[in-house]
């Protein structure tokens, strides 16, 4: 098992002891410490990722591993198998290191074990060889495909790779096999020798370069075994037995003998046993819920319907007793949380009630259960409008000629100037607000092209976007202390 590494803060200045003779300078470098780019994602990853902290470790290494120049390059990064319970954390670790190296958790080929029980599944991943069916041909239609269209021929061609981390900047690929234990074993043997050899060939001769990758298994062997154990569920407050964590990984080790060869266990890098949820990290889980519903309303309503969402301790502790009641799990929370918050919010929206800009307070009422009061505000458009509408009359004067302008360079052809804007956020939820505010006013009022958003270390979030160099002076006059340069 990986040895914990101590996280601390890192002054700018390099934390090293330098010894001095007649010839030479010689410094003594401290590799132990961790520099801002860690400690970004250090603290990104635990806001969500709650209670697995070896997983932390394992995900930092992977990161480290993907930016290290010196890493053996004839083999993929890292390949890392994760085991626990289900709704611990195992899918939302690849999710997470995705979100952090591309800014979109989705930005990850996903495969299920369970899709490759039989050896002619497992073949559909190499795609159709010569004279079968199904065969293309690598040199018919070259060039033909768009980058955001599916290559056909195996879900992990390089063009699929590179298709599903598109608008990032960074060139990682992140392969996550979901319940891997479920898989035929010609399944386990294809990825034997992508693991020895960073490459694969598929049937259509393409040869697919894995070099770049990070391997990402989950599995929930052992786990029957373990909640036997506990006569009532592993890790649950009406348990029969305490389970403890040597308990688990001597059962999990018996399991990885059975199940997977040698060969292949010496491949992983890193095995990484996922515990048990405790009640604080249950508590830190229900905040992190209530954030990704405030997510899913700035995401998914129509523009200018926003609203936010306040939910006061005491209605947190509320939510998180009632899954208490039942099963200490994020799936019984995840229940809780739609039946008490979201399926009520639905419906005030299909109602009517709710209006973009408004601010939902839910808090504990006297009667047991959740209360619900709406603050009014204003929308999105009304407060972009409003903005714009205080900026000088020169600011305005120049922003309709500099429209203009930008309008005709389209109708005749000419292309714009790639532009970037840095944002610093001090939350995942300022985040998700202050990019699509931000987004929203880049296009609507500055008529900017191509935008897209990149989260960096030290929780910087940074625009890109084509436009006209008179535009881009508006847009610095306009976020004052942000900076804007072109790129």
């Amino acid at each position: 098992m990986n040895t914990a590494m101590k996280f601390e803060r890192v002054n700018s200045a390099p934390k090293a002891e330098a010894v001095v003779n007649a010839n030479s300078v010689t410094i003594q470098l401290d590799p132990s410490r961790v520099n801002a780019k860690e400690e970004w994602f250090v603290g990104q990853f635990a806001q969500r990722v709650i209670g697995q902290p070896e997983a932390l470790q394992v995900a930092l290494q992977a990161y480290n591993a993907a930016h290290n120049p010196l890493r053996d390059m004839s083999r993929p990064i890292g390949i890392y198998l994760l085991i626990g319970p289900s709704r611990t954390g195992k899918t939302l670790t690849a999710e997470t290191l995705a979100l952090l190296l591309h800014g979109n958790k989705d930005a990850l080929i996903r495969l299920q074990g369970g899709d490759y029980r039989q050896e002619h599944q497992v073949l559909d991943l190499k795609g159709s060889p010569p004279s079968y069916v199904g065969y293309k041909d690598p040199g018919e239609g070259k060039g033909k495909l768009a980058e955001n269209e599916v290559d056909p021929v195996s879900v992990i061609s390089n063009h699929n790779m590179k298709r599903v981390r598109l608008g990032s900047d960074s060139n990682v690929n992140i392969i996550l096999v979901d319940e891997s234990e479920k898989a035929d074993a010609e399944f386990f043997k294809l990825w034997m020798g992508i693991f020895d050899t960073g490459t694969l060939r598929l049937g259509n001769g393409e040869m697919v370069d894995f070099s770049n990758t990070i391997f990402i298994m989950t599995s929930n062997l052992g786990m029957a075994a373990v909640e036997k154990l506990a006569r009532g569920g592993i890790g649950f407050t009406n348990s029969a037995r305490d389970v403890t964590k040597a308990d688990v990984e001597s059962v999990v080790s018996q399991a990885l003998v059975q199940v997977y060869p040698p060969e292949f266990r010496n491949r992983i890098d890193a095995v990484v046993i996922f515990q048990p949820l405790q009640d604080n990290d249950m508590k830190n889980i229900v905040k992190h819920e209530i954030a990704l519903v405030q997510e899913r309303i700035d995401k998914q309503l129509q523009r200018g319907q926003s609203f936010s969402l306040k939910v006061t301790e005491a209605a947190g502790d509320f939510l998180l007793q009632e899954t208490l009641t039942k099963h200490k799990s994020i799936a019984e929370l995840k229940r809780v949380v739609h039946r008490e918050i979201e399926a009520p919010l639905g419906r005030e929206l299909q109602r009517g009630t709710i209006k973009g800009g408004d601010v939902v307070h839910v808090s504990l009422g006297a009667d047991g259960a959740l209360s619900f009061a709406i603050e009014r505000g204003v929308s999105e458009e009304e407060s972009i409008a409003a903005r714009v509408a205080a900026q000088s009359s020169g600011f305005q004067f120049r922003l309709q000629r500099a429209q203009q302008i930008i309008e005709l360079m389209l109708s005749e052809g000419h292309q714009l100037g790639t532009y970037s804007l840095s944002y610093p956020v001090s939350s995942v939820h300022s985040l998700m607000q202050s990019a699509a505010l931000i987004q929203k006013e880049l296009e609507q009022v500055f008529l900017a092209h191509s935008v897209r958003s990149q989260v960096e270390p030290d929780q910087v979030l940074v625009f890109s976007f084509r436009t006209i160099e008179d535009m881009a002076v508006l847009v610095r006059e306009y976020y004052g202390e942000l900076n804007v340069t072109r790129r």
